[in-house]
């Protein structure tokens, strides 16, 4: 059972008015389910983009995709917790669930809603239900940029330039915050002339600042912040110069040690730094040791009752002294990032082509596009010949249509090397833009 609702972190329901999409992003749980699978959303999906996916031979029977009514404007609370509420919606999932020995459920992240869910549903079922994340608690202090930059530290695990700077309840901050910050905004940014200030929760953009150093700058930010950012602490870092960013997807399993590594992409940012989509295969020359790093971290989070998805953003710079390529992390994503939805639906696409006797999908080029289209249909018209053919093994698949509202579309193009994928990706960015 997946519900995949980034609303489930508690601090993104404020953010809500300002991206109106966060609620739709559930939709990006039809790429990972099987047939058999049930799919909570926050409301209805287009039935020909549920067509396509069952065509594709991805996604559950539309059968077993379920929404619940929702008063309009921005949501309250979480689907998990409007789930529990809704003793209808619970009696429609359990019949459809059956009678397992085991219900597993996939959400966006482990939170104590998705705990609370599954509780409710094992006393439905008769039967246990276990949340794919392990223990909440340990999944919110890995959500912590600050916690997790510490206990990187203590792991021996490479980092930026930085420092925390800790932070009183906006309420109760006073001018003393703001020249804190400032002070650490101008230390962090003296070597490049920039820093980047990152919240110590939020994703996806959300909580983080690229700043000038200089005096004026630095304070125009520290008093921003200071007003606006609800938050315990910031993490302020000096910005370097990327070569390349990439974000290591590991599988944290139940038994100890046990850590897999599902795919290394590199991420596409815009410039502000915000995530914009991967690409696979990453360039990074130092993926390896990215993976050593990010598994250390894994093993640390999993010995407190971690398990499930965990994203790790590195970054690969160029040392101006030596050249010679380094490495740092950059954050932490306890939960399925934006890399593991393309980085699972390559590997599903590549066991039906397998199967097929053809060869695997060698690269993908993910992210959000803009678009004019107003429904599935308008979708198909405009990509044609550039959607996913299972017999050429290429193609676009397009996901989260609810955002179609808000006139965007996430896509993944799959092509036979790096450099076909991307092209392929900006033709459907251009076609669906028209």
């Amino acid at each position: 059972m997946f519900v995949h609702d980034v609303l489930s972190w508690d601090y993104l329901l404020l953010y809500v008015p300002h991206y109106p999409e966060l609620p739709n992003q559930a939709e990006r749980a039809l790429l990972l389910a099987g047939r058999d699978d049930v799919v909570c959303l926050n409301g209805p999906v287009d039935p020909d983009y549920l067509a396509f996916l069952e065509g594709l031979k991805i996604g559950p029977d539309p059968e077993r995709v379920v929404w619940g009514p929702r008063p309009g404007g921005p949501p309250a609370e979480c689907l998990s917790s409007s789930i529990r509420g809704n003793p209808e919606l619970m009696a429609r999932i359990a019949r459809l669930l059956g009678h397992p020995t085991e219900t597993l459920l996939d959400p966006f992240a482990s939170t104590p809603h998705e705990a609370a869910l599954a509780a409710s549903l094992g006393e439905a079922l008769g039967s246990p239900v276990r949340v794919l994340g392990g223990d909440p608690e340990t999944a919110a202090r890995a959500d912590r940029k600050d916690l997790m930059r510490a206990r990187a530290h203590a792991l021996g695990v490479p980092l930026a330039e930085g420092e925390v700077v800790p932070l009183e309840p906006p309420g109760a901050r006073d001018a003393s915050a703001a020249t804190m910050l400032e002070g650490a905004i101008r230390r962090q940014g003296a070597a490049t002339g920039r820093a980047i200030v990152k919240a110590s929760r939020g994703g996806g953009g959300v909580g983080t600042l690229v700043t000038d150093a200089e005096p004026v700058a630095a304070r125009r930010t520290a008093e921003e912040i200071c007003a606006s950012w609800d938050c315990e602490a910031c993490v302020v870092e000096s910005l370097l110069d990327l070569t390349v960013s990439p974000n290591v997807m590991l599988e944290v399993e139940r038994e100890p040690g046990a850590v897999r590594c599902l795919g290394v992409t590199d991420q596409r940012l815009d410039e502000h730094l915000v995530h914009a989509g991967n690409i696979y295969p990453s360039t990074a020359r130092t993926a390896a040791q990215m993976v050593h790093w990010g598994t250390r971290l894994a093993r640390s989070l999993q010995s407190e009752g971690y398990a499930g998805p965990l994203g790790l953003d590195f970054g690969e710079f160029r040392d101006p002294r030596t050249g010679a390529r380094g490495l740092f992390l950059a954050d932490v994503n306890p939960r399925v990032n934006g890399a593991g939805y393309p980085l699972e639906l390559r590997r599903r696409l590549d066991r039906d082509s397998a199967g097929r006797g053809q060869p695997g999908v060698a690269a993908f080029s993910s992210g959000w596009v803009s678009t004019q289209a107003a429904s599935f249909a308008d979708v198909c018209d405009a990509l044609g010949g550039l959607l996913f053919d299972p017999g050429r093994g290429t193609g676009v698949v397009p996901y989260s249509p609810g955002n179609l509202a808000h006139r965007s579309l996430g896509v993944i193009a799959f092509g036979g090397s790096r450099g076909e994928a991307e092209a392929l990706h900006a033709r459907a960015a251009a076609a669906l833009g028209r």
